[in-house]
């Protein structure tokens, strides 16, 4: 008999740690690029050093792009508060804030388990929505997101912060399975 995957894809806040979803199913596969930025040796435009001279120019970070499915087709429910959690991930969370760091959006940890792939701390860049399948009322009941994030290095209480919404979603994937 079949079973499905215990661990499941999840985005959640570090700023937030009750702010999580986790994809119905999998995606097939999952890749990261990380760009090694090297330039011409500034000497080579005068003659001065051999054309292939490169010098190294920065380490850039890591940009991994997800597939988040989401389907309630089966139990007649919407995806709607799934989607809606991935567009509150990506917002500013509060505009009018005097605080800076409300103005901005959230900084997010993604998670597939805990023995594979090890958790990237990450921002949103961009959020991709596609309802592909909806009831009789016009509920979405199927929906297709991809979202892509630039990996970020958090400062002052954010390890805390990491580690509390990684204990908070591991007790979901724990409470799940039961």
């Amino acid at each position: 008999m079949f079973k499905g995957s215990i661990a499941k894809l999840s985005i959640g806040s570090l700023d937030n740690p009750n702010l999580s979803v986790e994809a119905h199913y999998n995606p097939k596969e999952l890749g990261y690029q990380r760009n090694v930025p090297w330039a011409a040796h500034p000497l080579a435009a005068k003659g001065a050093v051999d054309q292939l001279d490169v010098e190294f120019t920065g380490a850039q970070p890591r940009t991994m792009e997800l597939e988040f499915f989401f389907d309630r087709f089966e139990t007649n429910g919407s995806v709607k508060a799934q989607v809606d959690v991935l567009d509150e991930l990506a917002a500013v969370r509060e505009a009018g804030s005097p605080d800076a760091e409300k103005r901005r959006p959230h900084f997010c940890i993604v998670t597939w388990g805990d023995q594979g792939v090890r958790p990237l701390r990450c921002v949103i860049e961009s959020l991709s929505v596609k309802y592909t399948m909806f009831d009789r009322m016009g509920v979405p009941n199927r929906a297709l997101c991809n979202v892509k994030v630039r990996e970020a290095h958090l400062q002052g209480d954010f390890k805390a912060n990491e580690r509390r919404q990684l204990a908070a979603m591991h007790d979901r994937m724990s409470i799940r399975d039961r």
